[in-house]
């Protein structure tokens, strides 16, 4: 069974008269979790605080004191309120800081903060019935008091996990399956505008590690020097593949890349292999958190050759590509996407194979062969073709430069009603 959840990012305004830099960044927190309480009461609803336990803030000064823990401030309660392994914001929609790009005066003082709202974990059946808890809270945010905008370097994430616990083997299948679909299908859902902006959006397959190193060593590839594992789930050599967008139009450098994703041989490896040169995440990371759900060191891989306490563990993978939104029907959709690849993943060797090469079949014909574009086709494979009549209007709204819908002219955020 799959498990997720996703973050919101957006940028909260200051009124008029009130003081320009970081002062009122934490009433401003305070605020929006208040927001989000008051129009969708049966949600549960927490706040970051920032500092330590003995002390208190805005945002939690006059909360009871069973309605506070460590960084955390409870509006409305979950049950149970609180996670005894100290995870307890899984349990919340959770309003925290976030370092965006904000409008500032003359003194460089900000005139606005950004801020994320993370979901609680969620599972198939929010998915299945619309993401309902979801469709809430993005009622709320639209619907609030505050001055709420967004821009194209706001994100919408998706982490995406396994009930029983994230394998080194299932990660391994689920980034095989973000190599071949990063170009024709996430990059064309996120927009061209957000895909031209390199730092909040890297594709795996050209500025990850993995990916850079094919760049400088571009050695050749042979059915000998190839992961066996790789051969089983994907059964093709570069020489059967045909330069294209999907691989940057250089077969032998995407193998390679994916050829380094397989040999990896634990989980901690992989999470940074998939990082960029320079330690960021890109547009796909897998997040690795031990098996108590604490966020993961490499020290946390009991053994240089196994996967060590990370296999089983709630890691996740994040799906870093689309910009933020206040349209319920994009963010179901890129959820279903993004658990859709794991879901795939956690399939046998046989049942990947299948879909991996239905898939490679769709991304090696020829476009005048099909009345559909390719990434209708996609969809079509991965059993999504419920979504096509969304992203043909999606995708005219991109085109006609509506990047994040219910914006005004301005940018901010539009009521519901």
């Amino acid at each position: 069974m799959i498990t997720f959840g996703w973050e919101l990012e957006l940028i909260v305004h200051l009124q008029e008269g009130e003081p320009a830099g970081l002062e009122l960044q934490a009433k401003k927190l305070r605020e929006l979790a208040l927001s989000l309480k008051y129009q969708a009461p049966d949600l549960p609803v927490a706040a970051q605080c920032s500092h330590n336990q003995l002390s208190t803030c805005c945002i939690c000064e006059d909360a009871p004191p069973e309605f506070r823990s460590f960084c955390l401030r409870v509006f409305t309660p979950a049950e149970p309120m609180f996670e005894p392994g100290g995870n307890s914001e899984n349990l919340y929609f959770h309003v925290k800081k976030e370092s965006l790009c904000v409008p500032e005066d003359q003194h460089g003082n900000r005139l606005a903060h950004g801020f994320e709202i993370t979901s609680p974990i969620l599972d198939n059946e929010e998915l299945k019935s619309g993401l309902p808890q979801t469709e809430k809270i993005v009622s709320a945010i639209r619907n609030s008091h505050l001055s709420i905008s967004a821009h194209v370097r706001c994100g919408l994430h998706i982490h995406v996990g396994v009930k029983n616990g994230m394998t080194l083997n299932v990660a391994k299948k689920a980034a095989t399956l973000v190599m071949m679909l990063e170009q024709p299908l996430f990059t064309t859902f996120s927009s061209v505008s957000r895909s031209e902006i390199p730092a909040w959006f890297s594709h795996i397959g050209k500025k990850c590690y993995f990916a850079t190193k094919a760049s400088r060593e571009c050695c050749s590839i042979t059915r000998e020097n190839t992961s066996r594992q790789l051969l089983e789930h994907l059964p093709i050599l570069p020489s059967q593949l045909q330069p294209a967008e999907w691989n940057d139009s250089n077969p032998n450098k995407w193998y390679l890349a994916l050829n380094y994703i397989w040999l990896t041989d634990n989980m901690w490896r992989l999470s940074t292999g998939l990082l960029t040169d320079g330690g960021a995440k890109a547009s796909l990371a897998l997040c690795t958190r031990t098996k108590r759900g604490k966020p993961a060191y490499e020290n946390d891989v009991s053994n240089r050759n196994g996967t060590g306490g990370l296999n089983g563990s709630p890691s996740t993978i994040e799906f870093r590509y689309p910009p933020t939104s206040f349209d319920i029907e994009f963010i179901k959709c890129w959820a279903e996407i993004s658990c859709k690849v794991v879901e795939i993943a956690t399939r046998d060797t046989s049942a990947f194979s299948k879909v991996a090469a239905d898939l490679l079949q769709e991304l090696q014909r020829d476009e005048k062969e099909s009345a559909l574009p390719m990434w209708a086709r996609i969809l079509n494979v991965l059993d999504l073709g419920h979504q096509i009549d969304f992203w043909k209007q999606q995708l005219e709204r991109f085109e006609a430069g509506e990047i994040i819908r219910f914006l005004d002219s301005d940018g901010f955020v539009l009521p519901d009603y």
